[in-house]
């Protein structure tokens, strides 16, 4: 199974779960809805996302006029990470939770820095030993990824990340970013994502995206 492409739906979905995952907001009252995301998870939810994303990326047809929308739930996404997260989230990355919200995805993940950096290649020397002295050991990591719609696009920007009780600057986060994300999932967060194959709009709702879907043009 490409694990890489689903991924991508869920960067989409949560925006930053490719995000989410390494820098997973300073959002007090969310507490309570990121404890409530990783509640009732399981592999059928997990089977369930997987379902959904190989509707979404499906050939497109013009023999329906009409599609109905496709739901992705906190649970499934959740669910997805819990039990196929080791597959391809960095290695010293543990428990991330993702919650969908107006606006945006926030989520929180417990991180071991000494072993994310044994085992992520250091292209940046510089970088790498100024976030090695930093944080170390275990760290809850928390980040907001805002999600600005368009028609058949999502933009994805990272906002308020905190490492342990640390606010991280502008280009610690841009340099994780490209260090941890774009470059290991061949991605550009500059620049818009494209939505998949039908996708006319992406509504974000609490705790589920939706997925409006319409029929290929002639």
């Amino acid at each position: 199974m490409n694990f890489r492409r689903p991924l991508l739906l869920l960067a989409l979905v949560p925006a930053p779960l490719l995000l989410t995952a390494v820098l997973p907001s300073i959002r007090k009252p969310a507490e309570g809805n990121l404890a409530a995301a990783n509640d009732g998870l399981s592999e059928s939810s997990a089977q369930a996302f997987l379902r959904k994303f190989q509707s979404l990326s499906a050939s497109p047809s013009a023999s329906s006029d009409l599609l109905s929308p496709v739901v992705v739930t906190d649970r499934e996404a959740n669910s997805y990470l819990k039990f196929y997260g080791r597959d391809f989230l960095p290695a010293g990355v543990y428990r991330p939770i993702v919650h969908i919200e107006p606006g945006g995805i926030q989520g929180v993940a417990v991180v071991n820095f000494d072993q994310l950096n044994r085992a992520e290649p250091q292209d940046d020397p510089l970088g790498a030993g100024l976030l090695g002295v930093l944080f170390k050991g275990w760290q809850p990591v928390r980040a907001f990824g805002r999600i600005a719609t368009s028609p058949e696009k999502a933009k994805v920007t990272i906002e308020n990340v905190k490492i342990g009780e640390t606010l991280l600057n502008d280009w610690l986060v841009n340099w994780l970013l490209q260090t941890y994300v774009e470059s290991k999932y061949k991605i550009d967060l500059s620049q818009p994502l494209k939505l998949p194959p039908r996708v006319t709009r992406l509504t974000l709702e609490p705790g589920k995206a939706i997925f409006e879907r319409g029929a290929v043009a002639r």
